[in-house]
């Protein structure tokens, strides 16, 4: 989304009519703006708290009251923003923000307490007044924000409230966890034994975290793109602690649970150190879970889940048109949240089980999409690209048990049989039947073009390079624009970048005589994201130093890809090299296509002289040209060979005239 002559004031109306879904580019523009964006920002918050929190003196929130869903209105995008922004001036507006909404939905306090952490020390003032309100929802919210800011007095404050605030001592143990101070665990475990029993389960996992060091991040410190999108199961933005503590209150769950008994402190330390449990462990296998792609996986099925994934984003952007991964996001969150909340629970168990199939669908590309994003991927064509090559790490790491990218050996002759109902042995996680078994699949398999890259050669990798003598690595450097018209300004005026008309992309290359340039890379411009190609790792370096040196305060580096040129040779063929309206993130370089066909094809077609051929009544063409008839038959072969070729495009033809030549028949050509 894109709003380039819209004031900042219309812009945050907008923004807090958002209700249902996150407006991450939209919340861009406005942080781009800086200072601009804050009161405009203030007066939405306003307006939104006015409507969303109604209030009045003697009951304050109102959760019962009716309000016309057309006419809803949200907070929560205008309090990320201000926490973003990071102004000690809002401090004041957040703070009555968790004054108004304590007790209503857990969003809107708790992202307002994380805003006022990410403003700092300057918070400070306004958050001890609220750790010294009576009420212990309030005090609640303060000593979360207390415990995200680390400085001393934040310490002081919840070290004070440890010894005289007994009615949220858990609280304020999680909080005093959150500065990683060993030297508080003396102070905890002295709490500990003034404590409620149902409060002593924080007191301890506050004192074994302190202890062993590995407490979990605050989820205020991630991505805040990522940050404030809504958890499908729940339909909301997780709750960190401190609104678990609050809604365990209000819903009187803490009092209710099974008490620990006391224990000695060195018991509870030496829990510290406890191993993984068997939840923590694959049901297969028994080995600790792994982390893939936004997902734990089991390292047996690592790479095909990856490969999974990376098949889901392909049809999110063939069959949906959808390149980028916020909108991708938002598809897969808001069906999975009509799953959970808007479909009724399912009474068959195949029901249930179709149900849970679609959901793990889901989860998995939604955290493909979380995983690419974190690592500033933002379009499904680099999404996809970043997925291939962690299959690869993974493959590396853990095997390929599904052959994804290895070859079989020579001891496997024979495939197993698959039943139709057996999972397909692609990894689609689909039956057979209705995967790779399926007749349109089978058709379209037969009339693919030649066989894969990785077939075409019985031992060794042929090295590819550039004419310069690097090692050719399908490259791609991705950035964001934070002024899209003056980095394309700057580009305009270098010398050594052409641009072209048709899409406004720019070809970069360099002069190497009068009559020749050669190219070393493009650069494409869409929206506000940039990205460099270029075809080794030495070219992309080069590159990003060139657009940093013309633009690079306007630009924001967000990741680094790479792509195979096996991999992109293999893709290539198997679309018979047909062109497409829309631009394949695989394109093969015009400097490459004929070397890579070349050596591929070349160490195919060098065995086939002495290769026993049905054709030849078995004889190989070497024996065959021994004969005036076996010349011509010979002959008669390698033309109906070349005829194929001529029906591809030049670039992926081969020169069968080493072959004419090396079994001496060039005459009969």
């Amino acid at each position: 989304m894109s709003h380039p002559r819209t004031d900042s004031a219309t812009l945050a109306e907008l923004l807090i009519q958002h209700v249902y879904e996150m407006p991450v580019h939209l919340m861009e523009l406005l942080l781009d703006r800086g200072d601009e964006a804050m009161e405009p920002l203030l007066a939405a918050l306003d307006r939104a708290l006015e409507q969303a929190l109604p209030v009045d003196e003697e009951d304050g929130f109102d959760e019962d009251e009716d309000l016309d869903e057309e006419a809803l209105l949200t907070p929560l995008w205008p309090i990320v923003l201000l926490g973003e922004l990071g102004d000690p001036a809002v401090v004041p507006s957040l703070a009555e923000t968790i004054r108004k909404g304590a007790r209503g939905s857990y969003p809107f306090p708790l992202a307002a307490a994380e805003a006022l952490a990410k403003i700092g020390p300057e918070a400070l003032p306004a958050l001890k007044d609220l750790a010294a309100d009576p009420d212990p929802i309030l005090r609640i919210w303060a000593y979360g924000a207390l415990g995200w800011i680390e400085h001393e007095d934040a310490y002081e404050v919840l070290n004070e409230a440890l010894s005289h605030d007994a009615e949220c001592l858990d609280a304020v143990a999680l909080a005093i966890q959150e500065h990683g101070r060993t030297e508080a665990i003396p102070l905890l475990y002295d709490a500990l034994q003034r404590a409620e029993p149902w409060q002593r389960v924080e007191l301890e996992d506050a004192i074994r975290d302190l202890h062993a060091g590995d407490g979990p991040e605050p989820l205020h410190e991630q991505d805040w793109r990522l940050r404030y999108r809504p958890e499908p199961r729940i339909g909301a933005m997780a709750p960190a602690w401190p609104a678990v503590a609050v809604v365990a209150r209000q819903e009187n769950l803490s009092r209710e649970r099974k008490a620990i008994p006391l224990r000695p402190l060195e018991e509870i330390l030496a829990d510290a150190g406890a191993t993984d449990g068997p939840e923590d462990r694959c049901d297969c296998c028994g080995v600790t879970w792994s982390a893939g792609p936004g997902v734990p996986v089991c390292p047996a099925t690592a790479v095909a889940v990856t490969m999974i994934q990376h098949e889901i984003l392909g049809r999110y952007r063939d069959e949906d048109e959808l390149d980028d991964l916020f909108e991708v996001l938002a598809e897969v969150e808001a069906e999975a949240m009509e799953i959970h909340h808007g479909e009724p629970e399912p009474r068959s168990r195949k029901a249930r089980e179709e149900r849970e199939d679609r959901l793990s669908a889901l989860r998995m590309v939604r955290g493909a999409c979380r995983w690419l994003i974190e690592r500033g991927v933002e379009s499904v064509g680099g999404g996809r690209a970043a997925l291939l090559a962690e299959a690869h790490r993974l493959a590396d790491e853990f095997g390929d048990p599904g052959g994804f990218f290895s070859r079989p050996g020579p001891a496997e002759t024979q495939r197993p049989r698959v039943g139709r109902n057996d999972p397909c042995p692609c990894g689609s996680g689909r039956k057979f039947k209705k995967c790779c078994g399926h007749p349109k699949r089978t058709e379209k398999a037969r009339g693919e073009v030649g066989p894969a890259a990785s077939d075409l050669f019985a031992s060794g990798i042929p090295e590819l390079s550039t004419f310069d003598g690097e090692p050719v690595s399908f490259g791609r450097a991705h950035f964001r624009m934070t002024d899209p018209r003056a980095v394309r300004d700057a580009l305009a005026r270098a010398p050594d970048l052409d641009e072209n008309p048709a899409d406004g992309s720019f070809t970069w290359s360099r002069t190497i005589d009068d009559e020749e340039r050669r190219i070393l890379g493009g650069i494409r411009l869409e929206g506000e994201k940039l990205t460099l190609e270029c075809m080794s790792d030495e070219r992309l370096a080069r590159g990003k130093a060139l657009l940093q040196e013309l633009a690079g305060e306007h630009l924001v580096h967000r990741l680094d890809t790479a792509q195979d040129p096996w991999q992109a040779v293999d893709e290539a063929r198997q679309t018979g090299g047909r062109g497409s309206a829309r631009r394949s993130e695989n394109d093969i370089p015009s400097e490459v296509e004929a070397q890579l066909v070349q050596k591929v094809l070349g160490r195919h077609y060098s065995t086939w002289p002495d290769e026993p051929l049905p054709a030849l009544d078995g004889r190989t063409a070497r024996e065959a040209v021994k004969t005036a008839k076996g010349r011509r038959d010979v002959a008669a072969l390698l033309r109906s060979m070349e005829e194929m070729e001529g029906s591809k495009p030049s670039a992926q033809r081969y020169d069968f005239g080493g072959l004419w030549a090396e079994l001496g028949i060039e005459e009969l050509r």
